[in-house]
């Protein structure tokens, strides 16, 4: 029997931290292609939107 989480949400008059969703994958990606990013980051910059999604999979579990 698993136990649900729940990802804190912090929001503030300019922001919000928000748990990653399948929605953003298109923007993580953008992100997470950009060469100068991912020098920084340590791996390779992603070459297609469904890497993106396996990243928020994998943070998600």
């Amino acid at each position: 029997m698993g136990v649900e989480k729940s990802f804190p949400e912090l929001v503030t008059s300019r922001f919000i931290l928000r748990e990653l969703e399948p929605r953003d994958a298109r923007a993580l990606y953008v992100i997470l292609s950009t060469e100068e990013v991912m020098r920084y980051y340590g791996s390779d910059p992603l070459l297609a939107v469904y890497e993106a999604k396996n990243v928020i999979a994998y943070f998600k579990d």
